[in-house]
């Protein structure tokens, strides 16, 4: 009885204390994110460390220090971001998934500052915190796509190679090990290399997003190699839904190759597509306004081409360049056509 009379107090008076303590961290947490959508970072960034001094819990503080790292990375202020996403590092019993994560961030920041040691240091400490070859592969990538940045293209050739060894085959990691194999090759210009190489890689089975990017540099190589055919045949497997610079470039592109090869209707079409697509960025259908005005201008239709230009010159938010390119074209028509 006694008992009950001097520790229930006791335990409420905790409780009260630790419900405060959540709801003070919840209160600032919410805010900051107000701040945020509003982009008034300094304000964020305020409450988002009042958030930090009430957090409890470790997951409270992995969240917190994460989107702290978060905003100081909008700012550019890496240097700031590492320091506060290194914190996570030393909270107790920390699970894997949050340190896998506080890692790739550590490497990115690093990156970012152009402190390319650095983050092959922590590479190499990342590698010996994981077991599991699916969280090697993370890191193997990461490696790579630091010796990317540095123009060290052997360097991140072995590093993909030692990825795709550990990586079951058409697992998501052998496919992104493959896609970045593919991308530094195509940095290294061996066109024919990735295409020799397409057949082995059972696109069939990939992930939309991975498989599309694939045909995409399957179709640069391609077009590189003057095969237009070829390279027109890789870039119509690419849809018209997908992301905005794909659906533009894999359009201007395949454009390109009817152009090349004298189909000019099936080139309009695709600069067509461009322009009339709202979803696109206003810069993306200006310049597709300019390719069909180029191309109506090779065909000699100059009245169409003159029509476009002006079309072009008014089109919202055109850039200056785009402007100049239209006006540069409408005065090569009036010498031929007064």
């Amino acid at each position: 009885m006694i008992f009950r009379k001097i520790f229930f107090p006791v335990f409420l008076c905790f409780g009260f204390i630790a419900v405060i303590h959540a709801e003070n961290f919840n209160t600032f947490y919410r805010t900051g994110l107000r701040k945020l959508r509003a982009r008034d970072y300094d304000a964020a960034l305020s409450k988002f460390k009042e958030a930090y001094d009430s957090a409890e819990l470790s997951h409270e503080e992995v969240k917190i220090l994460l989107i702290i790292a978060d905003v100081c990375y909008r700012q550019k202020k890496y240097k700031e971001a590492k320091t506060w996403v290194a914190r996570i590092l030393d909270i107790p019993d920390l699970k894997l998934k949050a340190k896998i994560t506080t890692y790739r961030r550590l490497i990115s920041y690093s990156v970012k500052l152009k402190r390319y040691d650095d983050a092959l240091d922590e590479v190499r400490i990342a590698m010996r915190s994981v077991t599991d070859n699916k969280d090697k592969a993370v890191f193997l990538i990461e490696r790579s796509k630091i010796f990317e940045v540095q123009k060290k293209y052997p360097r991140a050739v072995e590093a993909l190679r030692d990825c795709i060894e550990i990586c079951k085959s058409g697992s998501p990691q052998w496919q992104s090990a493959q896609l970045r194999f593919v991308i530094v090759l195509y940095r290294q210009k061996k066109y024919k290399e990735i295409l020799k190489l397409l057949p082995e890689l059972q696109l069939d089975e990939w992930s939309t997003s991975s498989q599309q990017l694939v045909y995409y540099y399957a179709g640069l190589c391609a077009y590189r190699q003057r095969d237009y055919k070829l390279a027109a045949s890789w870039f119509k497997r690419i849809p018209d839904n997908g992301r905005s610079w794909l659906v533009y470039s894999k359009n201007s592109q395949l454009g390109n190759c009817w152009k090349k090869m004298r189909k000019y209707e099936k080139a309009y079409k695709c600069f067509e597509v461009i322009y009339k697509n709202n979803k696109l960025q206003s810069y993306y259908r200006a310049n597709g306004l300019w390719l069909m005005a180029d191309l109506r201008y090779l065909q000699k239709n100059y009245k169409a081409s003159k029509l476009l230009c002006e079309k072009l010159k008014k089109f919202p938010k055109a850039s200056k360049s785009q402007i100049k390119r239209a006006d540069r074209l409408l005065g090569k028509i009036k010498k031929i056509k007064p």
